[in-house]
């Protein structure tokens, strides 16, 4: 039984202090150009299809990245080398090279290209065409588990959906892979011939053991769930304007980001409830949504907690992925949008603004970077962001997997030591409340050599019994 456990503060601020800086400082990252030897592109170019441009970050292996623009760049060192643009090889016969749908699957990168799905090995440097796919697809959706030695890890990263977006949900061909994309098969949701919509989407969702269709129909999406008891009803329907791109936030906790030019929503619960991420000036929300703000959404960045922004107004935002609310803040104005530019976050609080730089000379591209250190700006006291409530909040649990069963028992310590002068509740949270309960305590457990009081929170979770279990099998909360 996968555990998921969420453990913070009520409320995560930082401390203001003066800030005299830019908000990033550029550099160009320029490599093996140094004598006049021209490398050729070998195969045929790939590009997107896409009116945005974006960026695919490995979940688990973080120097690994995918740039999706009018060039296509694949990374194993965070884009500090000069890049050829990536090709596919002439004898995989794509016809157009164009590509409307990537995803990381383990140690293979699948691409959608001219409506199939094909395979490619990084490590080895190989390509396969997938078998098993009959109709045109033009999207693909799986996750990545980052736990390793694992086996039900490993079902994760192996476990692909293909799909073709804007089908007729009734009659839409859905395939799945166990074999990371290799091999597909029909996949069919029951009851699926009596719902009425397009396909947004379709997703399993491990924090659920649920797989969830998202279907779309007259300007209204929700989501749609395979098991008991979710398959009783479905998600609160939400606005879904444009093609909304949908990304899964790392790490299995349920959260989705939906953004288009004019919207930018987010759940925390899998599709269950999905609201409008508002904006908001120091402690007061200025707008409920992007599109009161009047805000066009260039490029999405987001990590386990991180939510990243990039305007055509040339504006940058962020906010965290919060288990209350999530919100965005506006950093100072500085000359960071093109339309090549994307945001990638590089670890906790370190964003950065990438753009790839042609060159005459060579075919390879240099790539233009603008680092911003999300620590530093948030001090600005313009931003008026208030100061953290908690000093230290760390558990030993933090990225494991534990398994448990019936009349078992699994003990979770965490450690929190407040600012001075404050109380903070720590809230500890079960993904899957549907099979798995939880009893947690909190209690003072002795000083810091400053003499601060620290905080000791134990949590306790216990699976339901097997008749409530979804389909009796042993849920995966």
């Amino acid at each position: 039984m996968l555990l998921l456990m969420l453990v913070a503060a009520t409320t995560l601020r930082l401390c203001p202090l003066a800030r005299a800086q830019p908000l990033c400082r550029i550099r160009t990252v320029r490599t093996g150009k140094v004598f006049h030897v021209r490398e050729q592109i070998q195969g045929d170019r790939l590009y997107s299809s896409s009116g945005t441009t974006r960026l695919m970050k490995h979940p688990c292996k973080k120097n690994i990245a995918l740039y999706l623009g009018r060039q296509v760049f694949l990374t194993k060192n965070s884009f500090e080398s000069s890049l050829l643009p990536f090709s596919i090889p002439t004898s995989m016969q794509v016809g157009i090279p164009e590509v409307t749908s990537a995803h990381f699957a383990g140690s293979v990168l699948l691409l959608v290209v001219n409506r199939k799905v094909y395979v490619y090995d990084y490590e080895a440097n190989s390509w396969n065409a997938s078998t098993g796919v009959e109709h045109p697809v033009s999207h693909i959706s799986g996750d990545n588990c980052c736990y390793s030695g694992n086996s039900f890890c490993m079902d994760i990263s192996n476990s692909v959906f293909a799909y073709l977006h804007g089908d007729q949900i009734s009659q839409a061909n859905i395939y799945f892979s166990n074999t990371r994309g290799y091999r597909f098969q029909k996949y069919s949701q029951e009851r699926q011939a009596e719902l009425v919509g397009s396909l947004g989407g379709i997703f399993y969702f491990y924090s659920l053991s649920q797989v969830g269709l998202l279907l779309v129909d007259q300007r209204k999406a929700m989501f749609g769930y395979s098991d008991h008891p979710l398959n009783r009803s479905f998600g609160l329907p939400f606005d879904y304007n444009g093609t909304l791109e949908i990304l899964t936030a790392p790490g299995q906790k349920g959260i989705l980001i939906f953004w288009f030019e004019k919207s930018l929503l987010v759940s925390r619960n899998a599709g269950q409830l999905v609201n409008p991420v508002q904006v908001r000036e120091g402690q007061h929300i200025l707008y409920s949504s992007i599109f009161e703000a009047n805000i066009t959404i260039h490029n999405v960045a987001a990590n386990e907690n991180e939510l990243a922004v990039l305007t055509r107004e040339n504006n940058l935002y962020y906010g965290s992925l919060g288990i209350l609310s999530s919100s965005l803040i506006k950093f100072a104005d500085q000359n960071i949008w093109s339309e090549e530019a994307v945001l990638m976050f590089t670890d906790v609080g370190m964003l950065e603004i990438l753009t790839p730089l042609p060159d005459s000379t060579f075919p390879a591209f240099d790539f233009q970077k603008c680092p911003v250190n999300i620590q530093a700006t948030l001090m600005d006291p313009q931003l008026q962001v208030d100061v953290c409530k908690v000093e230290l909040l760390q558990g030993e649990f933090e990225n494991k997997m534990y398994t448990i069963d019936m009349n078992s028992e699994l003990e979770l310590t965490a450690l929190m030591i407040p600012r001075p002068g404050t109380s903070p509740v720590p809230l500890v949270m079960v993904s899957n409340p549907h099979s798995l309960g939880l009893q947690a305590v909190i209690y003072e457990d002795g000083y810091t050599y400053d003499g601060d009081t620290k905080h000791r929170v134990v949590s306790s979770p216990y699976p339901y019994p097997p008749q409530t279990r979804i389909n009796g099998r042993g849920a995966r909360p």
